[in-house]
């Protein structure tokens, strides 16, 4: 997707792409080989526990330590390793989210930025996971997919499942499957890291009140997603050192060239939240009308006015 979305920029610029911490593609967040802790979290009381002890076992050096605003340092170091006074920024997700702590801590450091989807870093944790439990259930609603199950499913597996079908809805692929491709397990039965590397980073960046107050809140029904389950594994490892909330927002960086793109039917980060981020930053928002999550490199008119965006701030 990037380097397709970078197409009619990438013979003008060097495109680099970093790992954040705990990724599989460096030193691992790693918890282990079986997800079915996660699977069964909601009704067996000892699961979270479970994995946390994986956590711990496999990871303790990086738990709590591979959170956004280490990976902020990150991004500082790399930049100035290659003797850069500053760069263009591209981010999707999560990366937008790291993208707009970077910008919001460092604002010096950057050109032009482009974030797609991105969170409020300084938002409560709590407050945007029942803005995004809205944000799934209106869309699951919008969908056309079937809500009947077929074989014994926990309801965390069942909410995996609906979750799956947000980000695919053209999948038609048997329950278990479709669930097992949410959790990113193998056909061997082992996972590719892609949910320890996330709950590592969760973790790390969420304080334990913070957590107690995202289990405290109602999930939709029915229920779509992990849900609060990154939540339950935290409350189960140490206290991060360096939570979201401490971020310090530079006052430079509203006057920095910053995009932030929204899709209107996003079930993962409601348009509200990132139109909210950028109206309260003063950047630029563009909203795409359209039913999923991101839109840079599959909107044709979002990823034109990024693109151009990015090259020129304007």
């Amino acid at each position: 997707m990037a380097r397709s979305a970078l197409a009619p920029i990438i013979d003008d610029f060097d495109i680099y792409a970093l790992s954040t911490r705990g990724s599989v593609d460096g030193a691992a967040f790693d918890c282990g080989e079986s997800l079915r802790d996660l699977r069964v979290i909601d009704a067996d009381s000892a699961a979270a526990g479970r994995f946390a002890r994986g956590c711990r076992s496999r990871s303790l050096m990086l738990v709590g330590h591979v959170g956004t605003l280490d990976s902020v340092d990150d991004l500082e170091d790399f930049g100035r390793a290659l003797g850069f006074e500053s760069v263009r920024f591209l981010g999707w997700s999560y990366g937008a989210t790291l993208g707009a702590a970077w910008a919001m801590t460092h604002p010096t450091s950057l050109r032009s930025v482009v974030l797609d989807a991105p969170s409020d870093p300084r938002s409560p944790w709590d407050v945007v996971l029942a803005r995004k439990y809205g944000a799934a259930s209106r869309a699951f609603a919008r969908g056309t997919v079937s809500t009947s199950l077929d074989g014994p499913m926990t309801p965390r597996e069942a909410a995996l499942w609906r979750d799956y079908l947000l980000y695919e809805p053209e999948a038609t692929d048997d329950v278990s499957t479709l669930t097992s491709l949410r959790l990113g397990e193998t056909p061997d039965g082992k996972n590719d890291g892609g949910i320890e590397t996330q709950i590592g980073v969760h973790c790390s960046d969420v304080t334990r009140a913070e957590t107690r107050a995202a289990i405290e809140v109602p999930e939709s029904d029915p229920r779509i997603g992990f849900g609060a389950t990154f939540d339950r594994v935290c409350m189960e490892l140490p206290p991060p050192p360096r939570p979201l909330s401490t971020i310090e927002v530079d006052g430079a960086a509203t006057r920095l060239d910053v995009m932030v793109v929204s899709t209107s039917g996003d079930h993962v980060i409601p348009a509200s939240v990132s139109q909210e981020l950028a109206g309260d930053m003063l950047w630029r928002s563009v909203i795409v009308d359209a039913d999923r999550h991101l839109s840079v490199g599959f909107d044709p008119v979002a990823t034109k006015k990024a693109m151009a965006f990015l090259a020129t701030g304007e």
